[in-house]
């Protein structure tokens, strides 16, 4: 039988408790269905980071501040991640 392709999602989709607010979103289509076809990779990047649960909800906001090297900013807070760097292996 062939191998199922690797599908990242979010943590909190199959039920794990990462949310901000120490909650999921558990999803059954997710769990049951696609779980048929791809082999589910659950990423959870904040928590991975370091930031823990529950915590203060992030805002995304527009800054007008550029960063020279926006790579190496977001590589700063990848590094500590071995499961982001696992994930990022399937996509190259």
């Amino acid at each position: 039988m062939n191998k199922k392709p690797t599908l990242g999602i979010s943590a909190c989709l199959p039920g794990q408790p990462v949310r901000f607010d120490g909650g999921h979103k558990k999803a059954r289509y997710i769990t049951q269905k696609l779980s048929e076809y791809f082999e589910l990779m659950p990423v959870c990047p904040e928590v991975e980071a370091g930031l823990g649960v529950p915590r203060p909800t992030i805002q995304l906001r527009h800054h007008l501040r550029r960063l020279p090297n926006p790579y190496l900013e977001t590589q700063r807070y990848l590094a500590p991640c071995p499961e982001q760097l696992a994930l990022r292996s399937y996509l190259t």
